[in-house]
């Protein structure tokens, strides 16, 4: 195969390939999708490009690799960096295809520091914005998309799959993600020994089967989720749904992670961090995003949590309500060991930490507001993990940079007489941003389409409006 030429350079890290038009891109995704792997060739984005000029000459633009099978594949293997810029208005639609991205395989090459905004992603399996699948310990870095992506199984905002030892890194998704089943913020499924670390996403999850989350959809067989921050709604019809993860399965872990975002399903197995975990560990996680279920095994950190798992250090200061077996903590418990977790009695109604399946004893701990809020749990949860302040909740340290979760630490200070069910104050992000954007009270915001946060001086109080649910 002869090699794309590009505008200038030889491929090595001191001189690679430069990507600085659309045609440009499109000679790299036929060269690759022709057998091109550019193993250990790099390549660098020397400025933004926008490909809504394809549409108007009625041109297309195909994925950056091709994975038929295991046997006939033509990924990515090369070293890609977008310098910070970005490639817009990226459309996709291949409904009936498979590995639908900008980068459709990425096989133990990289790409990093690429932004990709107002993209418009429809494919059927493996699907997201930036890669269908990234795996052999290939590597996502420092990457951010926007706009949508429509699938039916495993369906992420910034992959569709992570897979055998591959790994996102402080990555972001703004986009709005629709599928059926393994569908997440930053990635769909994550399997085989892979990660996903210190990413954010901001944007709605709707799942119409299971395994649905704010990162990711599924989990499996010794992957990790850590230092993650979920902030966007979650909603789905069917069940195994959570802030960071629908499923944790196989000797998985999620850990120090954050969820703000209201979850909503009409299914079983529902929980703020972890709807469904099995042979498997959550710990040193915080959730403060309302918990909805019309179904069974509604928890404020995990829905259900079948034997051999493990629930450790985690805090709820967020409501739960479900139809049967619901605990602020967990929701069911199939003799999962369960230890030092905590919950806001005046934020979530329930007085029970795990709905069914076993006694509270001493694993799970009650404290109002103003105690969980004042080191209240510095001496259950330590220090190794966790950070205190007066007047804020305990911080995930390894959180504790990002302002979303520094917004989320403030609470709501009620009086010990009260509870989150008297509390009916109306904000508009409209008038927020008009009005109280220059108040000099104002230390903080943060606002997408359905959410505010305002964090003001004196009281150290947050706000949070969503469609349905207002504090």
């Amino acid at each position: 195969f002869s090699f794309a030429q590009y505008n200038g350079g030889s491929g090595t890290q001191a001189d690679p390939y430069q990507i600085s038009t659309v045609q440009n891109l499109l000679d790299f995704s036929e060269s690759v999708c022709a057998g091109n792997s550019y193993e250990n060739v790099y390549f660098q984005l020397q400025n933004d490009i926008d490909l809504s000029v394809l549409e108007r000459k009625n041109e297309k633009f195909s994925p950056i690799g091709i994975y038929n099978n295991w046997n006939d594949m033509k990924p990515f293997r090369g070293i890609f960096d977008g310098q910070g810029f970005m490639i817009k208005n990226l459309n996709l639609e291949l409904p009936n295809q498979n590995h639908v991205a900008l980068f459709g395989v990425v096989a133990g090459g990289i790409v990093r520091n690429l932004r990709v905004e107002n993209a418009k992603v429809e494919g059927h399996h493996y699907v997201g914005i930036l890669v269908g699948n990234v795996m052999q310990n290939g590597r996502i870095e420092n990457c951010e998309v926007s706009g949508s992506v429509v699938g039916t199984r495993t369906v992420g905002g910034v992959a569709g799959m992570v897979y055998q030892g591959g790994q996102i890194f402080e990555s972001y998704n703004f986009s709005k993600v629709y599928g059926h089943r393994d569908v997440g913020g930053i990635a769909g499924m994550v399997d085989e020994e892979s990660r996903i670390v210190h990413s954010v996403n901001g944007g709605k999850i709707l799942g119409t089967k299971f395994s649905v989350g704010g990162i990711a959809g599924l989990v499996k067989y010794k992957s990790i989720i850590e230092e993650c921050i979920n902030y966007g709604d979650i909603q789905s019809t069917a069940g195994s749904v959570g802030g960071v993860s629908g499923c944790a399965e196989s000797k998985s872990n999620i850990n120090t992670s954050l969820n703000t975002g209201l979850v909503v399903s009409s299914g079983n197995n529902v929980g703020g961090i972890c709807g469904y975990v099995s042979l498997s560990d959550v710990e040193h996680c915080f959730n403060a995003g309302v918990v909805q279920s019309e179904g069974q095994c509604v928890g404020g950190i995990v829905g259900y949590s079948g034997d051999f798992s493990s629930l450790l250090y985690s805090v709820n200061c967020a409501d739960v309500k479900g139809k049967e077996y619901q605990g602020a903590i967990l929701g069911f418990s199939g003799n999962t060991r369960v230890y030092v977790c905590a919950s806001d009695t005046q934020m979530c109604l329930l007085d029970n930490g795990i709905g069914k399946g076993m006694s509270d004893g001493d694993s799970i701990l009650y404290f109002s507001t103003k105690d969980l809020s004042n080191e209240g749990l510095k001496s259950y949860l330590g220090t190794a993990y966790w950070t205190y302040d007066l007047n804020s909740y305990p911080m995930i340290s390894s959180l504790q940079e990002s302002l979303i979760a520094q917004s989320a630490m403030f609470p709501l200070q009620l009086s010990l007489s009260e509870n989150v069910a008297n509390v009916e104050k109306q904000f508009s992000t409209k008038l927020l941003h008009q009005d109280l954007s220059t108040d000099s009270r104002l230390t903080a915001i943060y606002a997408n389409e359905d959410s505010t946060v305002l964090l003001a001086k004196g009281q150290d109080t947050l706000f949070l409006q969503r469609e349905n649910v207002v504090y």
